[in-house]
């Protein structure tokens, strides 16, 4: 599938679909009625396997706080796709322990409290995938960074 334009759907929950190639190509297909030769579809299970691994450190006699949790989608991927070379569909799959099938948040988080009620801190959270994975989706809202102080009197 190297060198071809794709353009596969979003994947949440169950399975998504589109043509492969330019979208030229793609006005054959649809008189073909079926899509055989020129649709893919990516499927996951229904239900979603996930692993939460994460620690809070405190350091600093409890002023400082490191925080690193992850979350990993466990379920993997399967592509259906027409292989032109074998003249009939096939199927992958993609254990989520593959670049195609992983899928996975990671959030770091450090806070500081500096006393006479001021505390700041700063984290960020990493929605990785491919863009048909539940959390590489563009509907999941992309990474994102903050950063927060509070004042309390």
């Amino acid at each position: 599938m190297r060198g071809r334009v794709t353009s596969v759907a979003h994947v949440v929950p169950s399975r998504g679909s589109d043509v492969m190639g330019s979208y030229n190509s793609a006005i054959p297909c649809a008189f073909q009625r079926n899509g055989t030769t020129c649709a893919t579809e990516v499927t996951r299970p229904r239900i979603g396997d996930y692993a939460v691994l994460g620690t809070d450190i405190h350091f600093l006699s409890d002023a400082a706080l490191a925080r690193l949790f992850m979350v990993f989608d466990m379920g993997g991927y399967d592509v259906s796709y027409y292989d032109v070379m074998k003249q009939h569909r096939v199927s992958v799959t993609h254990p989520f322990y593959t670049p195609e099938g992983f899928s996975a948040v990671v959030y770091p988080e450090f806070d500081y409290n500096f006393g006479n009620g001021f505390q700041m801190g700063a984290g960020a959270l990493f929605l990785l995938g491919k863009s048909y994975t539940k959390f590489g989706d563009p509907a999941s809202g992309g990474s994102l960074a903050f950063l927060r102080a509070s004042y309390a009197l």
